[in-house]
């Protein structure tokens, strides 16, 4: 697969493909009580806008899953700054550690119930990527 770009509606659906029939991810996923959402609320996005990702875990379908839509009354809602998560991120394909600087709010035990799901679905759907071009700077993704 070709890169596409970090977040898109295509890697978010290429992402969703991997994952929803994968045994480890369900596995893990199965350890999970109940389904679990968790959010992210960028604020600076492109245009001066919210950019906003989903990420449910576990309940029907027994998976994780991706979304790109603001959703309400999620578990864990990480709050931050679109520019800043994207460097972060970046850095962290590059093997780099780089905070992010994000705070999460509302039930914060969730992150610990949904981290073996996560770091699974992870490993199983990370593809090539080209990361946005932001402010003041140009990346080769």
């Amino acid at each position: 697969m070709s890169a596409v770009e970090f977040m898109s509606p295509e890697h978010v659906t290429a992402m969703n493909a991997l994952l929803r029939d994968d045994p480890t991810v369900r596995a893990a996923c199965a350890r999970v009580p109940g389904r679990r959402v968790l959010a992210y609320r960028l604020a600076d996005g492109p245009g001066g806008r919210d950019v906003h990702w989903t990420v449910t875990v576990g309940g029907t379908g027994g998976t994780v899953r991706f979304g790109l839509d603001e959703v309400p009354d999620p578990d864990v809602l990480v709050v931050g700054e679109w520019p800043r998560m994207i460097r972060a991120t970046r850095a962290s394909r590059d093997g780099v550690e780089q905070d992010p600087g994000c705070t999460a709010e509302g039930d914060t035990a969730v992150l610990a119930e949904i981290g073996e799901a996560l770091a699974v679905a992870r490993a199983v759907a990370t593809l090539p990527v080209e990361f946005p071009e932001l402010p003041g700077e140009r990346h080769e993704g």
